[in-house]
């Protein structure tokens, strides 16, 4: 198969630095080496830099993205017209460039395969998200997919829950995400306040408002603690970011829940960090904030979520939190706080 493969066409649904972008250039690491390799990915600029300073190419490209704001009739007529017209466009852009093999990084893009099909080579699909599959429009488009990929990457055990019905027909592999990082725990923290962090794209599935009223009934009962949340948001949640920040500005907690916007620097912020939460409300794949974490030693509180028990080793390395009281979670919270002995157990986990 490798002395077949020459050239590998690349795909990937965003421009950001967010998990699944860095592990894109970890890939890129991986292929550039030993294979031709080139990107289509969305305009942006932070993900197409590191990309250009590899020296790889690199053009931009929708390639008819499905986002849950298409979700509706006109969005998924969009999608439709999009997706045709970028199968005629892959395909003579593929036989042109003599691509042997196409790459699809998260499962939100149809379009690639359906032209690497039509060419006659394989797709790789490297799977980052979890669906409800028992919801019809989920498991029609997953059927439709799967129709025209090859072999699936997995991230993780709960993707391969989330898509086994799927794909139990079709080979893949599960290969987690990994990091290469020196620990940096203990570091000693300059504020002598309690500082908690959320680093997450800001978008409802994460949990970010469940994260700020556990942090407004926390800051009622402790006076020296920040809540600080990393990360931006997608055109599409703008009116989300901003129902946070009147909530934030109505009750008067700007001293201490704070919007520090996207943060690369992932060290830094787990530098400057007591307790990291991970609140989403709906299942994650292999979420990277929490994995890098829990390497790093710091103490974490999550929701009771698939995702994150894989990481956690079914809660043996942190808090977690049934999410059926915001009372009692916050009570749990601020337990574990001043809880030292349980934090060094986890850590030691």
């Amino acid at each position: 198969m490798k002395n077949s493969i020459k050239k590998i066409l690349l795909f990937h649904s965003s421009n950001d630095l967010y998990g699944s972008s860095r592990i894109f250039l970890k890939i890129l690491d991986i292929l550039k080496d030993n294979y031709s390799i080139e990107t289509m990915i969305p305009k942006g600029k932070l993900l197409s830099q590191k990309i250009i300073s590899k020296k790889i190419k690199n053009s931009f490209h929708d390639v008819g993205i499905f986002r849950k704001k298409f979700i509706n009739f006109f969005g998924l007529v969009n999608r439709f017209v999009i997706n045709i017209k970028y199968i005629f466009y892959l395909v003579n852009y593929i036989k042109k460039n003599k691509i042997n093999l196409v790459y699809v990084n998260t499962s939100i893009m149809l379009s690639p395969a359906i032209a690497a099909t039509i060419c006659g080579i394989p797709t790789v699909l490297h799977v980052h998200e979890t669906f409800d599959f028992k919801n019809p429009k989920f498991f029609i488009y997953g059927k439709i997919l799967n129709l025209f990929i090859d072999y699936y990457f997995l991230v993780s055990s709960t993707v391969k829950t989330s898509w086994e019905y799927i794909i139990s027909k079709k080979n893949f592999e599960i290969i987690e995400n990994g990091f290469e990082f020196s620990p940096i725990y203990p570091k000693t923290i300059k504020s002598n306040k309690i500082i908690v962090s959320k680093i997450a794209r800001i978008m409802p599935r994460k949990g970010i408002f469940e994260f700020i009223k556990i942090s407004h009934l926390i800051s009622k009962k402790i006076n020296d603690i920040e809540f600080h949340l990393y990360g931006d948001t997608l055109n599409e949640y703008e009116d989300y970011k901003k129902k946070l920040i009147s909530y934030v500005n109505e009750n008067k907690l700007g001293n201490s829940i704070k919007f520090m916007g996207f943060n690369k620097n992932i060290k830094e912020i787990l530098n400057q960090s007591n307790f990291i939460f991970h609140l989403p409300i709906e299942t994650e794949s292999l979420p990277t904030s929490l994995v890098e974490a829990v390497l790093n030693k710091k103490p974490v509180i999550v929701s009771n979520n698939l995702g994150n028990l894989e990481v956690l080793e079914n809660g043996n390395n942190g808090l977690v939190l049934e999410f059926k009281s915001l009372v009692n979670d916050t009570e749990s919270i601020i337990n574990y706080f001043f809880n030292e002995k349980k934090q060094r157990k986890n850590i030691k986990n």
